[in-house]
This record gives C-alpha cells, sequence and structure tokens, in this order.
C-alpha cells in the first residue's frame, strides 16, 4: 500500500507540474511540507524549514531552530535534489536590524530561491540596503562546518574579564545547531571564503556585569584555511577591514587592558581564529590570501565579498576594476592598503575622496553611473 500511495502521489504532482510550468517550463513548483521523494523531479523548489514568520515576533531560538538545524541540514541539497528555499526572507520592521541581516545572511548564504517577503513600499532605507545585498544569490550553498561537529566558544562575564580574574569558560556550542558555515567564491579576478557566523546567544535579564560575549575559536583547516599562510579578512556587515593574520590585540606599547573585546577577531594560537561578538547577531567575514600591494578586501553591495567587481588590475601603481550594479546604488569599496598611501581616486572619470579607514585599509564611495561603473585608485608606497 505505501508503494502504491507513493507513486499514486508521484502520478498526481507530476501532473500538476504539467499544468504549472507550460511548454515553456519557466514555472517552479514548490514541495512546502510534502513527502520530498514522490516529489523529487516533479516539485524542483525544495522548502527547507519552517515558517520563518514576521520580523521581531518569532523569537531568536525559533530562527536557531529554523536556520541553524533545517535550513543547514538541507544545505547538501541544493542543485542536487533541487533548488531550496528556506522561506521567505523578511527584513523589514518591526524586528532589528541585527536579525535583518541575520535572516539574510542564512538566506544568502543557502544559495537557492530567494522569496521577498516584505512590503516594499514602506521598507526602510537600512532595510533596503540588507535586501539588496542578498541580490541576486550566487546560486551555490555554504557548507555547515559544525552541523555533527561542534565549533568550540568561550564566554567570559565583564565584570571577570576586566578585573583580570576568573578565567573563560570553554563550553562547546550546541550540538546540532550550526553556527559557522563556510563558502567558497569565485570570480574572474580573486577567489577566497566566506564563513558566515551566527550568534544566537541573548544576555536577558542578566545582572549588570554578567553579560557574556561569545567567541568562536575557529579552526582553521576545518574552514579549509591553510594556517601557514597569510589572509586579509573583511567583515561585511560593518564594512570592516580586519587586517592581515595573525591577529593580535595588544596595543602598540604593548599594554592589555583586560577584558578589551574591541577588535572582532584575533589569534589566540598559530591555527586559531578567535571572533569575538555580543549576540543575537550575525558576522560575515570574506577572507582572502594577502597581496604584497593594494587589493579589494570588499565592498558594501553585495553578500559576496566582491562577485559584483570584474576587471580588477593592479599595474604597480594603479587599482583599477569596474562594479556590476544598477544606476543609483551608492556603497563603499574597502581597498587593504598594505602599506600604501591613496594619491587620487576616480569613478566614472571623476575624481571622488578617498578615506583612511580601520586596520590601514582605504574606503572609496561609489555611486553607480550605470550597470557598469569604472573606478581607480592611484597609490605610492609609503
Amino acid at each position: 500500500m505505501a508503494g502504491g500511495g507513493a507513486e499514486a502521489a508521484r502520478t498526481g504532482l507530476a501532473i500538476i507540474r504539467d499544468e504549472m510550468t507550460g511548454p515553456d517550463k519557466s514555472a517552479l513548483a514548490m514541495n512546502c511540507g510534502g513527502p520530498e521523494l514522490p516529489g523529487k523531479g516533479c516539485l524542483p523548489l525544495l522548502y527547507t524549514c519552517e515558517d520563518t514568520g514576521n520580523t521581531g515576533y518569532v523569537g531568536w531560538k525559533h530562527l536557531e531552530n529554523d536556520y541553524g538545524r533545517n535550513v543547514a541540514g538541507h544545505l547538501w541539497k541544493n542543485r542536487r535534489w533541487g533548488i531550496i528555499q528556506p522561506s521567505c526572507m523578511v527584513v523589514g520592521l518591526p524586528g532589528t536590524i541585527e536579525e535583518a541581516r541575520t535572516r539574510a545572511t542564512a538566506t544568502f548564504l543557502a544559495g537557492g530561491q530567494v522569496d521577498i517577503g516584505d512590503d516594499l513600499a514602506t521598507l526602510p532605507e537600512d532595510r533596503w540596503q540588507v535586501l539588496l545585498a542578498t541580490l541576486p544569490p550566487l546560486g551555490i550553498s555554504a557548507t555547515p562546518v559544525d552541523l555533527f561537529e561542534p565549533i568550540e566558544a568561550a564566554t567570559l562575564a565583564y565584570d571577570a574579564s576586566a578585573s583580570g580574574q576568573g578565567g573563560e569558560a570553554s563550553r562547546s556550542i550546541e550540538a546540532g545547531a550550526s553556527r559557522v558555515w563556510r563558502l567558497p567564491v569565485q570570480a574572474d579576478w580573486d577567489a577566497w571564503t566566506l564563513i558566515g557566523l551566527f550568534n544566537y546567544d541573548t544576555n536577558d535579564d542578566v545582572p549588570y556585569g554578567k553579560a557574556q560575549i561569545t567567541r568562536f575559536r575557529l579552526p582553521l583547516r576545518r574552514l579549509g584555511l591553510d594556517p601557514s599562510a597569510t589572509f586579509s579578512v573583511y567583515e561585511f556587515w560593518s564594512a570592516q577591514n580586519l587586517g592581515r593574520s595573525p591577529f593580535d590585540r595588544r596595543s602598540p606599547k604593548g599594554y592589555r587592558h583586560p577584558g578589551d573585546a574591541r577588535s572582532l577577531i584575533s589569534s589566540p594560537a598559530p591555527d586559531v581564529w578567535e571572533v569575538g561578538f555580543f549576540g543575537p547577531g550575525v558576522k560575515l567575514l570574506v577572507v582572502r590570501p594577502c597581496r604584497p600591494h593594494p587589493w579589494p578586501s570588499g565592498t558594501t553591495f553585495h553578500q559576496s565579498g566582491g562577485t559584483e567587481l570584474t576587471q580588477v588590475r593592479w599595474d604597480g601603481e594603479r587599482l583599477t576594476g569596474v562594479l556590476r550594479r544598477n544606476r543609483g546604488e551608492s556603497g563603499l569599496l574597502v581597498i587593504s592598503a598594505d602599506g600604501w598611501s591613496p594619491v587620487e581616486a576616480k569613478v566614472h572619470g571623476r575624481k571622488v575622496p578617498a578615506r583612511k579607514g580601520a586596520a590601514d585599509s582605504v574606503i572609496l564611495p561609489i555611486t553607480c553611473h550605470g550597470a557598469m561603473t569604472r573606478w581607480e585608485v592611484r597609490f605610492r608606497n609609503r
């Protein structure tokens, strides 16, 4: 009976597929809650989790279960069994901007179908930036690094940290809820790795001085990175260049303040990076092999870390390239200067002011003049 039921379901779904798609096969039907195997080949869109709900109302535990367990467990199916769909992407109010970024990062790294769930007529400008940074998806899926083997994290309350007394409380992040996703990216001008870090921890109703920061301890080999290589790291949502590995939190004169967590990233060991930030929230790291000259770290335009750039070249004095985004979009190109100083910058043939940014970077503001906007920065060696 079971076999007959599955076969009947498959026959019925094939009829639905043929009626929906028509001769040009342009429409895609979604398997939303139905058994997957009878629908395979008939329903090419695969729903991967519970309804993500509206921002602000569902709570962070629901998002952790949706993204950290359900979507993470389906990532391997994308473009194999079908195109995965991690429910609707909602980034508008009333939820916080960090919730919007978390939802958008999980959707982008999933690499499947993006269903926009917001009323675009009322979407605030800061949420438009989140939405546009997610489009278009790359069509490739990240790997959940810690789905079956947890990544170690450390938590430490501020009072113990600032006093210099009391050690860090090491713990493993809960098994089965993936918080570290890895995605290799290839463009025509460079190759790099995206690392998404999802922090679902909250500090609700804790006494003063007892709030705990979460520090992800990331073994480089598990991220597919060579510990002997030198990397440049950029955090997308803050548009911050984090500098070169290894990362040292010491001040120039060597003083180390207890509890100092101003730097997002550090290197507690040669083969480990530690990324510490308060949740709930998300960080998206763009990791590139270092170059001995100025080179893009990332942009604020697209979560990919640079697939919107093309024709990037260094000629010994000038860094040039083309930005492919829609006319009127504005954002930043962040360049790792590596000891070089900017002399002159141009966008679309016109001079623009470039300024210094964090960790020896140069910030170039760009307003797109069309589908292809040329930019260049001339440098001198210090």
